[in-house]
């Protein structure tokens, strides 16, 4: 009987005077025969740092924890290490890469005339170092997990804490004991993009899936280490599932991995792709990659490829065909820059198929794709062909890569095969639609664990609830005359934390929401109060108001505050005053005449009543009490009198002045 093990905790802890700035990595696997797999490693790296990728040499105890990180060797030639586990079979190792696998392949999209860091020139640049190792893991296990780790991050991204001083880490894992001689899915388009600020873009990851199994992706906190929690931490305003921050949303097909977005500024940001592989709705392995995106001014428009015979590609990409019959389709390349040539390349694995390229080079350079499906082809997962164009621009060429989906049927009576997307990670209370993607099916059933309603056997079930925060499986089956598939994603639903409650505080005129929020919103009367942004708010008027506070994760909470009575006045206009202002040590308050006689004429509220104590409150700019004054009733009949100010910082400070029901407001400036 095999020992059952605690499951790997490992951190990858690398200080080193010559550890490498990484910019993205990939690290997949080939099943070869038996338990021997050959492992792939693309490391991305600005040529303008550290050299070489180095690694961690974990060392682990007899539970298969690890106990040191010895070596994070850097440099040309440097030993790369990567480590491989199973807590269930008991087995864990440090190995490496061997120094004589190393290519080493330019990528930066740079026009011929222009040359990089990486090849002597003067031009920013990135290159991939590949690696590869044969490995004959020892047992067939449920549980491997492989690990690749370095210190540390590109020190050029903007949207993270101390990248430079922020570790990197990637896993794969594997399931060669139920499911032996799997491969993992791998990428053809390059890790690292360059994009330009204010124009919209689609990212493709290029996935080739050997095997034909069902892929779902995945956008997830990058990792520093192996530890639970070992996340890098971004600045203020971005995140994984917003890397481009504040007026850049994204949106990412679970399908397909497309990342589609508008970056409204120039920066270099990070996130991370997770790739799970199901066969039969079981999940058998998964990758990630570790993707860098750098977005800089530049004017050239991106080249395009269009859809299927020349429609639009967003809605024109996938096509089917039956087993033995033909399929041909056209593709044109474009672009919005007169004069710019362009030049189509394909990739792809799909077998017996074609694509030939016509007037490459050009203006207007043209594809055709062509296959005719082998008996035995049908699959319920879409076979998948990449296009890239590039343009002629300088310095930096615009490159983008479009997929293409093809599914194969029998065309008999087929059992079906389920699929299906959604949003995945949301905030409690987000109502979410289900797309089904499934092939051959006249019926379905839904099972939405934690959701209202739990069940479905809608096609495409729509405002499907999610109250509490956690983790929720989905599953659908997929049904017709022949049979059924099922389709169970375990931990599919991410229902984000709640955000901190909200309340709101009145101070006379001034409410207050709770502070620690990342964004407000004020509304009078239901109506949203521009420029109101702050967690507090000075009521001008009478009514009701209420705050929308939107907490890290873009998560909102509201809060009302009903019939708020605002009769605050300025101190200025001739009837009251403050002075010296700006102001060291003792501030005078000057009352007008009328307000020191009884509430008998004059201006409507400009009056107190004789004999009426004064309240005397002083904010600063945060709407935070800085001082409180109670003076007796015999000051109400002085012309003037002063308070000590002096222990207050420099700054600016609101001043309100309350006696008999009344508010009254001004400003100061204290030295």
């Amino acid at each position: 009987m095999k020992k059952i093990l605690p499951l790997l905790i490992a951190t990858l802890y690398c200080f080193s005077s010559h550890a490498d700035h990484t910019a993205g990595v990939d690290f997949t696997y080939t099943w070869i025969s038996g338990n021997t797999y050959e492992f792939h490693l693309d490391f991305y790296r600005g040529c303008n740092g550290a050299n070489g990728t180095g690694g961690c040499n974990l060392g682990f105890n007899s539970g298969c924890t690890a106990v040191n990180s010895a070596s994070c060797l850097g440099g040309s030639g440097a030993v790369v290490y990567f480590s491989y586990t199973s807590p269930s079979c008991g087995y864990c190792h440090t190995d490496s890469f061997p120094a004589a696998s190393l290519v080493k392949t330019l990528t930066t999209p740079i026009c011929p005339s222009m040359q990089t860091v990486c090849t002597g020139g003067t031009m920013a640049g990135t290159e991939k170092w590949s690696y590869t190792k044969t490995v004959t893991l020892p047992y067939q296990c449920a549980d491997w997990t492989f690990i690749y780790g370095v210190f540390a991050r590109s020190a050029s991204l903007t949207t993270v804490n101390n990248p430079g001083g922020t570790g990197f880490c990637v896993r794969a894992t594997l399931d060669n004991l139920n499911v032996p001689g799997n491969s993992s899915p791998v990428f053809s388009s390059p890790n690292m993009t360059y994009l330009c600020a204010g124009q919209p873009f689609c990212y493709n990851q290029g996935t080739i899936e050997p095997d034909g199994d069902s892929l779902v992706y995945a956008l997830a906190n990058p990792r520093s280490g192996v530890f639970a929690g070992n996340f890098i931490t971004y600045n203020a305003g971005y995140a994984f599932n917003d890397p481009f921050g504040p007026g850049s949303p994204i949106t990412f097909n679970t399908a397909t991995g497309a990342l589609c977005a508008t970056p409204s500024s120039q920066l270099v940001t990070v996130t991370d792709v997770r790739v799970s592989e199901y066969r039969n709705g079981m999940l058998i392995g998964s990758v990630e990659r570790d993707m860098e995106f750098i977005v800089t001014a530049c004017t050239n428009a991106m080249p395009e490829v269009s859809g299927i015979n020349g429609a639009a590609y967003a809605s024109n990409n996938t096509d089917s065909v039956c087993e033995g019959s033909a399929l041909c389709f056209n593709l044109n390349g474009s672009d919005a820059n007169a004069g710019d040539t362009l030049t189509m390349t394909y990739s792809s694995v799909i077998p017996g198929a074609s694509f030939n390229i016509s007037n490459n080079g050009t203006l207007n350079p043209a594809g055709q794709f062509c296959w005719t499906p082998a008996a035995g082809d049908a699959s319920s997962v879409p076979y998948i062909f990449t296009v890239t164009i590039h343009d002629a621009a300088c310095p930096y060429e615009g490159v983008q890569s479009f997929p293409f989906y093809i599914y194969v049927s029998n065309c008999g009576t087929a059992i079906p095969a389920a699929a299906f997307t959604s949003d995945t990670s949301i905030c409690p209370g987000t109502c979410i639609d289900f797309t089904n993607l499934s092939v051959n099916a006249t019926a379905y059933l839904w099972n939405f664990t934690g959701a209202n309603p739990s069940t479905s056997t809608d096609a495409n079930p729509l405002n499907v609830c999610y109250t509490n925060p956690g983790t929720y499986e989905v599953q659908l089956i997929a049904m017709n005359a022949a049979g059924n598939d099922t389709l169970t994603v375990p931990n599919y639903i991410n229902v984000l934390p709640y955000p901190p409650p909200q309340g709101i505080m009145q101070s006379g005129d001034t409410l207050f929401a709770n502070p620690g929020a990342t964004s407000y919103q004020w509304y009078f009367n239901g109506n949203l109060i521009s420029g109101a942004t702050d967690y507090f708010y000075i009521a001008p008027s009478s009514g009701d108001y209420n705050v929308v506070a939107t907490d890290v994760n873009g998560c909102e909470v509201e809060a009302v505050i009903f019939n708020v009575l605002a009769s605050a006045q300025s101190l200025v206009m001739g009837q009251w005053s403050l002075y010296p202002n700006p102001v060291s040590d003792k501030l005078i308050i000057q009352i007008p005449i009328p307000a020191r006689l009884s509430h008998s004429g004059g201006a409507i509220g400009t009056q107190v009543t004789s004999g009426t104590a004064l309240d005397i409150s002083i904010y600063n700019m945060l709407g935070e009490l800085a001082m409180a004054v109670s003076l007796p009733t015999a000051y109400c009949l002085l012309p003037t009198f002063s308070i000590d100010v002096s222990n207050l910082l420099p700054g600016i400070y609101y001043l309100e002045v309350s006696a008999d029901n009344k508010i009254f407001r001004s400003q100061f400036t204290k030295d």
